[in-house]
């Protein structure tokens, strides 16, 4: 515990000079509820530190892209839209629970997202990048304030961030229509497949048996039973 006697005290202003008042309060929110104790970290709060830099290189990378005047403005973004509305819908259910610290963790997960993105792609994608950029700084407002509020008048994005409707996930686009199947043998996993959506047991049992890579578990085997759990795993009991 922090206590003047043990002269262990964190003074937030020094914090506040080197780093800046949204790092602090990202920080703190990130760590722990509010309404738990936290463990005061040095290099945690650098990390926040590093985490708000890399939402200003995306921000300004995105604002120095511009869409060839020829090609189609689209919505969507092949590849990363589905990780991203996910992690929308995922901040809505824990912001309503103040589960404040979960939502900071959507926000960052949400920037490694966008930071997956080619040069190309930014240009390609440009209007569906800058929609998840915004829906980016909204979700971090209430975290960094002054940051947000400073980013959204560079990207040149209308009216004031605090004025803006809260994002939601777009549930047409949460339905991805391939998903990470687990393949188990005895209860092992071995394997992990990217198969259709809502596949029935015959069409993936026969799909992973006809797999070169699952050869060297069948071969000189018993397949003696098929444990089979729709859109999460599939385990072969061998002998």
């Amino acid at each position: 515990k922090m206590s003047k006697s043990k002269g262990n005290v964190v003074n937030p202003s020094d914090l506040i000079d080197h780093y800046g008042a949204d790092t602090l309060r990202f920080y703190l929110l990130f760590t722990s509820p509010p309404e738990q104790s936290l463990e005061w970290s040095d290099s945690g709060v650098e990390g926040a530190y590093k985490f708000l830099k890399r939402v200003w290189h995306v921000a300004y990378k995105l604002k120095n892209t511009e869409c060839p005047k020829d090609s189609i403005h689209t919505d969507t973004i092949p590849g990363i839209e589905y990780e991203i509305e996910n992690l929308i819908a995922q901040a809505n259910r824990d912001i309503e629970k103040l589960q404040l610290n979960t939502v900071a963790s959507a926000c960052m997960k949400i920037l490694n997202s966008l930071q997956k993105l080619t040069f190309d792609q930014c240009q390609s994608h440009h209007h569906a990048a800058i929609k998840y950029i915004q829906s980016l700084l909204i979700l971090l407002n209430p975290f960094c304030p002054h940051i947000t509020e400073y980013l959204w008048e560079q990207l040149g994005l209308s009216e004031d961030i605090c004025t803006q409707p809260w994002p939601k996930a777009d549930a047409t686009k949460i339905q991805q229509a391939q998903i990470n199947w687990v393949v188990q043998f005895n209860g092992k996993i071995r394997l992990q497949i990217l198969f259709d959506r809502d596949t029935d047991q015959d069409t993936i049992v026969e799909h992973i048996q006809g797999l070169p890579k699952a050869q060297t578990y069948f071969t000189d085997k018993t397949v003696r039973k098929v444990i089979f759990v729709p859109n999460r795993l599939v385990n072969f009991v061998i002998s």
